[in-house]
């Protein structure tokens, strides 16, 4: 896949909007290339294929969490916001990434996890140590229900309830997402203050900006009312039809949320970076109301991601968000990701797949906005197979809700793991 860009500008005046008609490549490190032998990807593998990025034609390269973690979530449960996490490399290797990529015009933007942190997290650690804890409202914690049991009927995007009951002080604990991933309470201006500093930290590392993750859920409602249900909940159910079993009014898409984003871009401004949001919504009323003017430069649409290849499923995911948001530059557009199966594998088997992602990906390059390429669509990637012995997703063992296919190491030559490693085995098995 050849792509016509607009190249890395010189100079420019802050907040000029050099992203306008980039071309972004989402760099999942654990499986783009290992540089050490270990199975696993990282910093020094990305620097030896930048000139790969370069030949595509790629102006901004978003590069998943290589944070300190635990790796509950492979780095989206961040124990260390400002450090490099060993399996990954150094700061070091960062520095020459960085410095790399801007010599082949190419900005560098970092996934950052501001909706939770790692359970190992110091500020969780301290907050769960007592309910008068300097820490403790770093976090979202709240007492029983009436019935003893969770203090509402949230869910976490991962299937089951999304509170999580700490012996110790006696209340539950909120995870959107995995028990390992607490949620950070966004109304603490502490917690506020914190993200603050590790903005700055990164853009005077020369970070191009940030692709803020979950962003749509970072606020939560004050009072913590439960969620309207559209069908009864059965916990029994996939982790997709749970989460869908209500109407998320109060757990997500809180109005305050466009206040963090207009802090972080005033931040942001100051560094001529770029602020560019996860922003899953299905709606695209929804989506526009996280785009106003003042907050994130760019907002991810997922729809491309969830469509079947049916002309008004095509139609309707391109169109809407498109007569739904002011500024049509500001669409993210994207057909497939690291969560979600990819387009080549959607759309049909063998050959016929691979030609319908292709016509999907030039129609959305076609677009205002700024796409982007998930790594291995310029090579017509289709899911790979993992074994249930090799299965490595938490998400469950459900090769239905598993999102290891479509995270199975990057192709780059003949051999045994197709030039990603020289370990014997990777951390997924290469396809």
């Amino acid at each position: 896949m050849a792509v016509t860009t607009t190249g890395l500008p010189g100079g420019g005046e802050p907040d000029s909007g050099w992203w306008h008609g980039a071309v972004g490549y989402c760099l999942y490190i654990r499986s783009f290339a290992d540089s050490d032998g270990d199975g696993i990807g990282d910093l020094g593998g990305a620097i030896a294929h930048l000139d790969h990025l370069e030949a595509l034609g790629v102006d901004l390269m978003w590069i998943t969490p290589f944070f300190a973690s635990p790796m509950a979530d492979f780095g989206y449960d961040v124990s260390d916001y400002c450090a490099v996490d060993p399996m990954y490399g150094d700061m070091d290797d960062l520095d020459r990434l960085v410095t790399d990529a801007h010599a082949r015009g190419i900005r560098v933007i970092l996934d950052l996890v501001p909706n939770h942190t790692s359970i190992e997290h110091p500020w969780f650690t301290q907050s769960r140590t007592s309910l008068t804890s300097d820490f403790r409202d770093d976090y979202i914690w709240a007492d029983p229900g009436a019935n003893g049991g969770p203090p509402n009927n949230w869910v976490s995007y991962f299937g089951g309830p999304a509170w999580t009951f700490d012996d110790k002080t006696g209340q539950y604990y909120l995870h959107l997402f995995l028990p390992d991933q607490p949620d950070l309470n966004w109304r603490n201006p502490r917690v506020q203050d914190e993200f603050d500093q590790i903005l700055r930290f990164w853009l005077n590392k020369n970070i191009d900006g940030f692709r803020i993750d979950v962003a749509q859920g970072l606020v939560k409602d004050a009072r913590l009312r439960s969620n309207p249900n559209r069908t009864p909940w059965d916990p029994h159910t996939t982790r997709h039809e749970q989460w869908d079993a209500f109407e998320h009014r109060y757990d997500i898409g809180q109005p305050e949320t466009l206040t963090l984003f207009e802090r972080w871009r005033a931040i942001c401004t100051d560094y001529d970076a770029v602020l560019i949001g996860e922003t899953s919504v299905g709606d695209a009323t929804a989506f526009a109301a996280l785009l106003p003017g003042g907050g994130l430069h760019v907002g991810c649409w997922f729809e491309p991601m969830h469509i079947e290849w049916n002309t008004d499923q095509l139609r309707r995911a391109i169109t809407e968000p498109l007569a739904a948001v002011a500024d049509p530059a500001s669409i993210g557009w994207m057909a497939s990701s690291l969560d979600e199966d990819r387009a080549a594998t959607r759309f049909g088997s063998h050959n016929l797949g691979r030609q319908r992602a292709l016509a999907l990906a030039t129609v959305l390059f076609c677009l205002p906005g700024v796409p982007f390429l998930y790594q291995g669509e310029e090579l017509g990637l289709v899911n790979g197979v993992v074994g249930a012995d090799r299965r490595a997703d938490p998400v469950g063992d459900d090769v239905t809700q598993s999102r290891d296919g479509c995270r199975t190491p990057m192709p780059w030559a003949p051999g045994p793991t197709l030039g990603f490693s020289d370990a014997a085995e990777t951390w997924l098995p290469t396809a």
